[in-house]
Formats: structure tokens, C-alpha cells, sequence
């Protein structure tokens, strides 16, 4: 179970949330791009982690771990985007007519 589906879900989040600290690059798709391009990778390392490591409860606690701060970088970058479209709507709501 954990070597499995946990590691995928994991590796998925991992991708995901290395879109936000992997840096843009010049053509600013680079943080999209390589995390791509790196799921196999990211994949593999975590496998063999996972499926190698002898102590358990340290493999499902560096799984768990890398799932939560992951899905806390998600959520946080989701909440700011909403935080600054609702702070950009009240701008403009608050603006004078002309």
C-alpha cells in the first residue's frame, strides 16, 4: 500500500507544489515544465525509498511529511490568489466613477 498508491498520490503533490518554489526561468514555463519532466524521477526515488527503507514508521512519516507540506504549499498559494482577487475587486469597487 504505502509503495504503491500513497507514493503516487505523493509524487503527484510533489509535482504539483514544485511548480511554486522551482524558479520560472527566462521563458517563465520552466517551473512547469521540469516538474514535469522530473515526475518519473521523483517517482522512482520515492519508490525505492519507500520500498527499501527498513524502519516502517520513518517511510510512512517522510511520506506523510512530504504529502503535507506539499499540499500546505498548494493551499496556501490558492488562498492568496483568492485573497488578492477578492482585495482586486474591492479596489475597483471602491474607485470613483469618472
Amino acid at each position: 500500500m504505502l509503495a504503491g498508491p500513497v507514493c503516487f498520490i505523493v509524487s503527484a503533490l510533489v509535482m504539483a507544489g514544485a511548480a511554486l518554489w522551482y524558479p520560472e526561468g527566462p521563458a517563465h514555463i520552466n517551473n512547469i515544465a521540469v516538474p514535469i519532466a522530473l515526475f518519473p524521477a521523483i517517482w522512482a526515488v520515492l519508490f525505492f525509498y519507500l520500498m527499501l527503507d527498513k524502519k516502517l514508521g520513518r517511510a510512512w512519516t517522510v511520506a506523510l511529511v512530504l504529502l503535507a507540506v506539499h499540499t500546505g504549499l498548494i493551499g496556501h498559494h490558492f488562498y492568496e490568489v483568492e485573497a488578492a482577487k477578492k482585495s482586486q475587486a474591492a479596489a475597483v469597487q471602491a474607485e470613483p466613477a469618472k
